[in-house]
């Protein structure tokens, strides 16, 4: 038999495979994002102390919420599995996601869900291990291979997500297992979607069991922001989508804001609103009888509301829309800023980019009054800026934060360690060790990218335009509940407008106004209204 002819037939039994187990329904079980913490287990098995809905780990290892949207355990491996133990958790016919963030090429790859748990030495398990898509069983402890296919092709950059699914279903005494493994999350695939397909008929495997999260080839598992349970097969490639919410209008007393149709998944769709009235909570509260694209709300009182839009189909599956910053007449909103003397110079008037990002994030969210509380530091690398410096510069400027109500840091550092030939692991470290700190004192951080330096060496140009970048990327997506990619051009636009430089590196007053529209245009998209402009030319005032 040719390899061609083998090659069909497989392709035949898998898309026969789909068809005979899509036909029903499927009913989400689970949907969690770890939005919670951040917070440490206590140990002992069947501890769910801090993690809370249903999440129980077999062993007596610590799973913790390090920070928000993010799920690490102190171990993993074969015998460590975790697994879900809600509501309607226990199933024959089961589906589960994992979604995990690389972080680099030393991150664990090989963190993948598990479905039809019996016990920490008895199910099935997914995952990608070696470039290919594996499924096994574990029986008594002991792994044993059952399928896999070559991921040709498969790539994934440092911050971007990886999603692998396991499905089973059984009957008449035999599981048929189904992976699917994809670069994105399970509402946004990328890609080529690898799929694999196997039956087995292990006795002990053919009750009901439990959805679960395994670490296979390694004792961590690390950075992992979504589980997703089903009841039921739901192939990825059909998901559904939101819209982008963006905000319409903002008054004294009244808030518009609209979403974009939802796609995907099955129609007809249904959607409501949510508030909340914290950045660090993700908006939960339903807003009593708004049901459309449309958002037509009067908040309880004056001030700054966190809102978002969720979708739902016909099938039960949910998706959220993003969150944004809206504020009636009477809100505040006051940023916090790090930084070298990028941060620090001030023009002629005196003032600093931090006052005219200020000013435009005014206008465009309708805020009563955008402050700022500028704590930039001439000559500083990110090493003077640690939390365990002596030198007291992050202490110092979290105490300025809370004592005038900061919500959201801006930091812009990288200039002198670039000039310092600090490695970007090194930057990379620094930066994450600031931002953990400012995340766990109750901040939102946003990371501008370090800014062009007119110098005739090129490791630093390397370091500003490619290396420093792909670091602050890192720290993002370590913590992307949190922590916000800010403005990104600001190497390539002043490497192509030098006329807006006063010296090698610092900006004149034209600069300063192009740094102010850089840094609020990152903050918009971040926090406000995604795709909307700031203002596109002329003086800010």
């Amino acid at each position: 038999m040719t390899r061609w002819v083998k090659f069909i037939q497989m392709t035949l039994g898998l898309v026969m495979a789909l068809w005979a187990y899509s036909a029903g329904a499927q009913t989400v079980i689970l949907d969690d994002t770890f939005n919670r913490g951040p917070t440490t287990v206590g140990s002992g098995a069947n501890s769910t102390t801090g993690i809370g809905n249903g999440w129980i780990d077999t062993t007596g290892n610590i799973w913790s919420i390090p920070t928000v949207g993010q799920l690490n355990a102190s171990s993993g491996g074969v015998g460590n599995p975790c697994y879900w133990s809600g509501s309607g958790g226990q199933m024959q016919t089961e589906e589960c996601a994992v979604t995990w963030v690389y972080t680099g090429t030393s991150a664990n790859t090989s963190v993948g869900p598990v479905v039809k748990l019996q016990d920490k030495n008895d199910y099935y398990v997914a995952y990608l291990y070696g470039g290919a898509l594996y499924i096994n069983k574990v029986i008594g402890g002991t792994a044993v291979y059952l399928a896999s296919v070559a991921a040709s092709g498969f790539s994934v950059s440092v911050g971007q997500s990886v999603t692998v699914v396991l499905y089973a279903n059984t009957n008449a005494g035999a599981t048929t297992l189904i992976a699917y493994l994809f670069v994105g999350t399970m509402s946004a695939p990328s890609g080529t979607i690898w799929t694999v397909t196997t039956t087995d008929s292990t006795s002990n495997l053919q009750t009901a069991g439990y959805c679960g999260i395994s670490s296979y080839a390694s004792n961590a598992i690390n950075y992992v922001s979504e589980a997703k349970i089903w009841n039921g097969l739901y192939i990825p490639g059909n998901v559904l989508t939101s819209g982008a919410a963006t905000l319409t209008s903002a008054n004294a007393t009244t808030v518009t804001a609209t979403v974009g149709a939802a796609t995907g998944g099955t129609s007809p769709y249904t959607y409501a609103w949510y508030y909340s009235s914290s950045i660090s909570v993700t908006p939960n509260t339903a807003i009593a009888g708004q049901t459309s694209t449309t958002l037509t709300w009067n908040p309880p009182t004056g001030g700054n509301y966190y809102v978002r839009c969720i979708a739902s189909d016909s099938a039960g599956h949910t998706a959220p829309s993003n969150t944004i910053l809206v504020a009636t007449n009477g809100g505040n909103l006051v940023i916090g800023f790090i930084g070298d003397s990028i941060t620090q110079r001030t023009d002629s008037s005196g003032n600093p980019i931090a006052y005219y990002e200020c000013q435009i994030l005014k206008y465009v969210g309708n805020f009563h009054n955008v402050s700022f509380v500028n704590q930039g530091i001439s000559g500083t690398k990110t090493s003077d800026w640690l939390p365990t410096n002596s030198n007291n510069y992050f202490n110092n400027a979290v105490a300025a934060f809370q004592s005038a109500g900061v919500t959201i840091v801006s930091i812009c550092l990288g200039a002198n360690d670039a000039n310092g030939g600090v490695a970007a692991s090194t930057y990379q470290s620094n930066l994450q060790a600031i931002v953990n700190q400012l995340v766990a004192d109750g901040f939102k951080v946003i990371l501008n990218n370090a800014p062009y330096f007119q110098v005739s060496n090129t490791s630093v140009d390397a370091l500003l335009e490619s290396s420093y970048p792909a670091a602050v990327a890192a720290v993002v997506a370590s913590n992307p509940k949190s922590v916000y990619q800010g403005a990104m051009y600001a190497y390539r636009y002043f490497a192509q407008h030098t006329n807006e430089l006063a010296d090698s590196i610092h900006p004149n007053d034209t600069g300063i106004q192009s740094y102010a529209k850089m840094w609020a245009q990152a903050f918009i998209q971040a926090f406000l209204v995604p795709g909307k402009r700031p203002l596109g030319g002329g003086l800010v005032h």
